[in-house]
C-alpha cells in the first residue's frame, strides 16, 4: 500500500511532467509565431523598399518613354520592354521569401541601369567586373545600392559619372562592391540620422544592410567622401 508521502511524490512528478509538456508546447508555439513574424517582416521590408524605390523612378521612366515615343519610336519600344522586365522583376521579388541567385539579381539591376542610361545618356557610364556569380543573396540587395549610386551620386553631378559593379571571391568569402564617382555623402549622418528632410533614407540602404545580416549572416559597409564618391562593400560566406 502506498504511503501518503509516496502519493504526494507521484502527484508532484505528474505536475512536473505536465508543466514540462506545457512549457515545451509553449516554446513550439512561440517558435512558430516567431518564424511567421520573421517571414512577415521580410515581406514588409521588401514592400517598404519597393515603395521607396518606385515612385520617382517610375515617373522618370514613363516620362522618358513618352518623350521617346515622339522622337524615336523604335528606341521607345526597347525602353518599354526594359521597363516591363523591370516591373516583372519587382513582382517576382515580392514573392521571393528566400535568397535568390546573384545572376538573377544582376538581371534586374541591368534592366534598371538600361532605363537610367536611356534617361541620362552619355552622363551615366556603367562598368561590370563580375568574376564570381555562383552564390545567393537576399532579393533586392544590389538594385537599391545601384539606385543610390545613380540618384544621389552620379545623377547629382553636372558632368555625370560612372557606376562600377564588381564581385569576386577572397578565400571563403564572396565580395560584392558597388562604387561610384559621384558627389558622396556624410556616412555618419546616414548612420545616426537615417531620415532625411524628404522623409526617406538613402533608398533602402538600412533595409538592405539589415536583411543581409539577418538572412545570410553577411555584412555591408559604406565608405563615402563628399565630392569623391561612395563605395558599398558586401561580404558573404562562400560556404553556407
Amino acid at each position: 500500500m502506498m504511503t501518503a508521502r509516496t502519493v504526494c511524490f507521484i502527484i508532484a512528478w505528474i505536475f512536473l511532467a505536465c508543466f514540462c509538456i506545457w512549457q515545451a508546447h509553449r516554446m513550439i508555439v512561440l517558435k512558430k509565431r516567431e518564424k511567421e513574424l520573421e517571414e512577415c517582416l521580410k515581406e514588409t521590408d521588401i514592400s517598404i523598399m519597393l515603395s521607396q524605390i518606385q515612385p520617382h523612378f517610375l515617373y522618370n521612366s514613363l516620362s522618358t518613354i513618352r518623350e521617346l515615343c515622339r522622337e524615336d519610336p523604335e528606341k521607345a519600344q526597347k525602353a518599354l520592354e526594359e521597363f516591363s522586365a523591370f516591373l516583372r522583376g519587382n513582382m517576382e521579388s515580392l514573392r521571393s521569401k528566400v535568397p535568390v541567385p546573384f545572376s538573377r539579381e544582376m538581371e534586374h539591376v541591368k534592366h534598371y541601369l538600361h532605363l537610367e542610361q536611356i534617361r541620362f545618356g552619355d552622363d551615366l557610364h556603367v562598368e561590370y567586373d563580375i568574376q564570381e556569380d555562383d552564390f545567393f543573396l537576399p532579393t533586392l540587395t544590389i538594385q537599391p545600392i545601384v539606385e543610390n549610386a545613380v540618384k544621389y551620386g552620379v545623377g547629382n553631378k553636372e558632368e555625370g559619372g560612372t557606376v562600377w559593379i564588381e564581385s569576386h571571391r577572397e578565400g571563403k568569402q564572396i565580395i560584392i562592391i558597388v562604387r561610384d564617382d559621384g558627389i558622396g555623402f556624410d556616412v555618419d549622418e546616414f548612420e545616426h540620422i537615417p531620415i532625411q528632410k524628404d522623409g526617406r533614407t538613402h533608398i533602402g540602404l538600412s533595409n538592405v544592410k539589415h536583411r543581409i545580416e539577418k538572412m545570410v549572416n553577411g555584412t555591408m559597409t559604406i565608405h563615402s567622401r563628399k565630392e569623391t564618391g561612395t563605395v558599398v562593400k558586401i561580404t558573404l560566406n562562400a560556404e553556407r
